[in-house]
């Protein structure tokens, strides 16, 4: 997300929209199945499933639609597509300062990712490196997990 967002003060916003939009939809998943608990019928779970799944093929149509990060191409080595979906996101040509910019920041950060090496497992405990992967790993997991946690008792049917 953070190559294809075009100002830099909107990354943060789009991260945080993007967790709301996964919350509320855990919320309308547990209230859809809630609601359908109390019917005997095959509707009872077939719907359910069948509304998750229209997401679902929602996310796989922007999937085929969207191209790969440049990111993704910069570091497979394949500069030209790179440079192809930077231009097209910020609609300028290559030789504008926002898209050189945004290219040069990209190839520094994998140059800098590669000089740092490999992530270990012990890293998530101690971590000394420069960009403190892990430790950003850590906070992602317990964002995610407290996302998790949002109190979903399951419901019997006697």
């Amino acid at each position: 997300m953070s190559e294809t967002t075009i100002k830099k003060t909107e990354r943060g916003p789009q991260v945080a929209i993007q967790c709301v939009y996964l919350i509320w939809g855990v919320a309308l998943a547990y209230w859809v199945d809630f609601g359908f608990t109390r019917l005997d019928t095959q509707v009872s779970w077939r719907f359910p499933i069948a509304l998750q799944s229209f997401f679902c093929l929602i996310s796989f149509c922007g999937m085929v639609i969207l191209p790969d990060t440049p990111r993704w191409y910069y570091s497979k080595g394949r500069l030209e597509e790179g440079d192809e979906v930077l231009m097209r996101l910020f609609a300028k040509p290559l030789e504008s300062q926002e898209v050189q910019q945004q290219r040069q920041d990209i190839i520094d950060t994998i140059k800098l990712e590669t000089e740092q090496g490999k992530l270990r497992f012990a890293d998530f405990f101690w971590d000394k490196g420069r960009l403190q992967s892990a430790r950003r790993i850590r906070t992602s997991f317990l964002i995610l997990s407290a996302q998790q946690n949002m109190g979903k008792e399951s419901v019997s049917t006697m």
